[in-house]
């Protein structure tokens, strides 16, 4: 199968353009969520660390929420099971299966940790539940976390098989466009008139590649397409009018309209 081939301009172009833009690859960095990690890590020991008595306002604010100390570890250890995932995702020292199974270790060992230093607190006391609402608040960012992959592979392999559907429909719109700047070509060689091939050369060509660079990166909906045929056609038009012998060009540049303009509706 002929495949698109994109051009040094267009390369050049997109990757200017991709510079120009910012990034979150820059702080999406292994180091910045390990550093949350340890962040809340110590959020949830400072919380650990308080007394009893410290939470006697919240507690009387919340009487209303069933298992509120439940929901309380639940989204600690969501958060928590979040950066520590995120921290495995980047670094890429273990493979996928293995990073759910951390991130749930992680939870688990720390809420135990967690639990043996709460009960050393004034009031406070350690209590099973508590580390099963830890494992539970990992598990489900980790299930989440799952559910997406799976969501995101699917798409992916939508996307990839759409864009390998418009391969054909792309080359056949490069071969028409191929035909008309050849066909352009020759009519403008001698002995055509020196306006004819300032025209051809200087405005009917320099219109059919702009709209090529588009076709070639398979950006197929750009306006840029449309309006650069356009032109091209105007072009033509415009020497047919004074000269039959320029109808073939103006009718493969016509077809050629018809032919991006199918492609952009179906892109």
């Amino acid at each position: 199968r002929n495949r698109l081939v994109v051009p040094n301009v267009a390369s050049i172009r997109f990757t200017m353009v991709q510079l120009g833009k910012p990034s979150i690859k820059h702080i999406d960095q292994p180091w910045l969520w390990g550093s949350l990690s340890i962040g809340w890590m110590a959020l949830i020991y400072t919380l650990s660390d308080m007394p009893a008595k410290d939470f006697d306002n919240t507690r009387n604010i919340v009487t209303w929420l069933p298992f509120a100390n439940s929901l309380v570890h639940i989204g600690l250890f969501m958060v928590l099971s979040v950066f520590v995932l995120r921290t495995l995702v980047l670094s890429r020292l273990v493979s996928e299966p293995l990073i759910a199974y951390l991130t749930i270790f992680v939870a688990l060992t720390y809420g135990v940790l967690d639990e043996m230093h709460q009960s050393s607190i004034e009031g406070r006391t350690s209590e099973a539940i508590d580390v099963v609402s830890d494992i539970f608040g990992s598990a489900l960012i980790v299930v989440f976390w799952l559910l997406l992959k799976k969501i995101s592979s699917k798409t992916q392999k939508m996307v990839i098989k759409e864009a390998e559907d418009l391969w054909p429909l792309g080359q056949d719109v490069l071969n028409i466009l191929d035909e008309a700047v050849q066909m352009a070509e020759e009519v403008s060689a001698p002995p055509a008139e020196r306006w004819v091939a300032r025209a051809i050369s200087d405005k009917l060509i320099p219109s059919l590649y702009a709209a090529r660079t588009y076709i070639e990166v398979g950006q197929l909906s750009s306006p840029e397409i449309r309006l650069g045929i356009l032109s091209a056609r105007s072009e033509a038009g415009k020497l047919a009018d004074t000269d039959s012998r320029y109808a073939p060009l103006y009718s493969k540049i016509r077809v050629l309209a018809e032919e991006a303009d199918t492609a952009s509706r179906i892109g």
